[in-house]
């Protein structure tokens, strides 16, 4: 329950914080409307990219096997075997 309550709070300081950032920026016609292009660009672009993350699912497989801990061969295995290239070693 408590964690709940935690991630509402934070959501609505988030959307209270980007409504300010909104105002803010049409109240600085004609320049805020520049930073508001670009944050709008920003979001469509950060939209895109979590759907092809979530739609291609290689990403998913290659970041799961990496730990904090685990060794640089896990990691290069994997990006040899998603792009198909496994002639290369890793010298430690």
């Amino acid at each position: 329950m408590a964690e709940k309550v935690a991630y509402f709070l934070l959501a609505l300081v988030a959307v209270c914080w980007i409504l300010d950032v909104v105002i803010g920026m049409i109240v600085a016609f004609p320049f805020g409307l520049i930073g508001l292009v670009a944050i709008t660009a920003l979001g469509i672009l950060l939209v895109k990219v979590f759907r092809d993350r979530l739609a291609s699912g290689v990403g998913e497989r290659c970041v799961r096997g990496i730990g904090v801990f685990s060794s640089y061969t896990n990691f290069c295995s994997c990006q040899a075997s998603w792009q198909g290239t496994h002639n290369w070693s890793i010298n430690h």
